[in-house]
């Protein structure tokens, strides 16, 4: 009886392992005479993304949000930029309106009414 269930607990293990280790990647960066995908000069978008931040009237926005969101925003244009760089799509992201250098153009909206006003049902 015991020799059965180690017998199945061993081939449980065994597909367990085949299916992580059959799709691995191959890694052909020590490969001579194999590049890696040509990366074409990036192409600036011609709609850019407005980011807009809203605030409740009796909540005042955070005193550094254009720096947090800004940092946020860039981190996120460079992962979408590289998602279609190894999907085969180029150099694509989506723009950003800027307003200085290291911060995005972002539009404060503060609302009429307090933050009970507004339900977050999420």
């Amino acid at each position: 009886m015991k020799y059965r269930e180690f017998r199945w607990g061993l081939l449980f293990v065994l597909c367990f392992t085949f299916c992580f280790c059959a799709c691995s990647k191959d890694d052909d960066s020590g490969v001579p005479g194999v590049d890696g995908p040509e990366v074409p000069e990036f192409q600036p978008s011609a709609y850019p993304l407005n980011i807009v931040y809203f605030a409740p009237s009796n909540i005042p926005p955070f005193e550094d949000y254009q720096e947090r969101l800004s940092e946020i925003m860039f981190w996120i244009q460079n992962f979408y930029r590289e998602s279609m760089i190894r999907n085969g799509f180029g150099n694509r992201t989506f723009g950003l309106t800027m307003e200085t250098d290291k911060l995005v153009k972002i539009t404060l909206i503060t609302g009429l009414y307090e933050a009970t006003h507004y339900p977050y049902e999420g």
